[in-house]
């Protein structure tokens, strides 16, 4: 049902739009009535493919660091140096989609996954790192419940408090003998 109401308040909103289009016509003139009809009865009888509304897939999470996920779930961070630290889980970019987050390639450059960059994205299973990183933040990963094995790369020196707290599938994590600080209960509640 709520699916069917979203499809109509964009087949609506596409209406307005369309109508304003026509209205005003080609050079500023207004469109025939004809026309108009003619528009309305293709939209209204769905022979117009009105696709829906797509959300971002990319941006920015850092000052030299993007993000973009794909269809099939890759969030993948590439550019150099450190990502944003986030307040909150709910402020990263790719909130309203990490649901969909199977996959973590963080490439080559990237210095530091950001507090709170992947908090709570539950459908993640596995996460690759680049030698080039060098910290994990604050709850970094904090209930990633499907992760089950994570490799921190030699490089790293520390990862943050609650970093992996509450991934109770993590059964496997290989720690660099560079790591120099491990947050207070960072594998809390963890296999």
């Amino acid at each position: 049902m709520r699916k069917a109401g979203i499809c109509m308040k964009r087949r609506k909103q596409f209406l307005a739009i369309l109508l304003t289009a026509l209205i005003m016509g080609e050079g500023g003139g207004f469109a025939t009535a004809a026309a108009v009809d003619d528009a309305l009865q293709q939209a209204t009888s769905g022979e117009m493919d009105i696709q829906p509304l797509a959300e971002t897939n990319t941006g920015s999470c850092g000052e030299n660091v993007t993000w973009s996920l794909s269809n099939d779930g890759v969030l993948t961070i590439s550019g150099t140096g450190a990502m944003t630290d986030y307040d909150s889980e709910y402020n990263t970019p790719w909130n309203s989609q990490k649901s969909s987050i199977q996959k973590v390639v963080v490439e080559t450059g990237v210095t530091t996954i950001g507090t709170n960059a992947l908090n709570n994205c539950t459908a993640l299973e596995s996460v690759s790192l680049p030698s080039t990183l060098t910290a994990i933040g604050n709850a970094a990963f904090y209930n990633c419940t499907n992760l089950t094995a994570v490799t921190i790369p030699e490089g790293v020196t520390s990862i943050g408090t609650d970093t992996f707290k509450n991934c109770n599938q993590l059964a496997e994590i290989i720690i660099p003998n560079s790591m120099i600080s491990i947050g207070g209960h960072a594998f809390d509640r963890c296999s």
